[in-house]
């Protein structure tokens, strides 16, 4: 971190609000790529990099320079975008939980198959693979 940062954090930690100003345009863009690159999407980035910039200045004054200020911001928006996908994940299991169900119900609902034995299975699971690739291409252009 350069020294002209350095001085702004701890300016801003007294309180001087153009020091944290300083210091926010000093850390958005990194803060930025960093929440592209563990995201994927422009949008989720921009949203999150406010989040975390906004947890970085209410805990400024938590900051006790023992290491880097860039290296505290770092973990707070590692931290915060781990978090972040792993709510996401835990979403799409869920849903994926459901869908899969769904299918499994509907496939049981179908009207009887003429063929029976090891191409019956062959064909429901065609099918269920089917399904599930259709509903996650639609569930990516939704996130998009």
């Amino acid at each position: 971190m350069d020294s002209n940062l350095e001085q702004y954090v701890r300016q801003a930690k007294d309180g001087n609000l153009h020091a944290l100003e300083e210091v926010v345009c000093g850390i958005q863009e990194k803060i930025y790529g960093l929440a592209l690159r563990m995201l994927g999407h422009q949008e989720d980035a921009e949203d999150e990099t406010q989040e975390i910039l906004i947890k970085v200045i209410t805990h400024l004054s938590d900051f006790r320079e023992e290491s880097a200020f860039s290296s505290w911001v770092y973990k707070i928006a590692c931290n915060h975008l781990l978090t972040v996908r792993k709510k996401r994940y835990e979403r799409m299991g869920l849903t994926f939980d459901l869908l899969e169900e769904s299918v499994s119900a509907g496939l049981e609902n179908m009207e009887p198959l003429t063929v029976s034995g090891p191409e019956r299975d062959v064909l429901l699971e065609e099918t269920r693979s089917e399904l599930l690739a259709q509903a996650l291409c639609h569930a990516s252009n939704n996130e998009n």
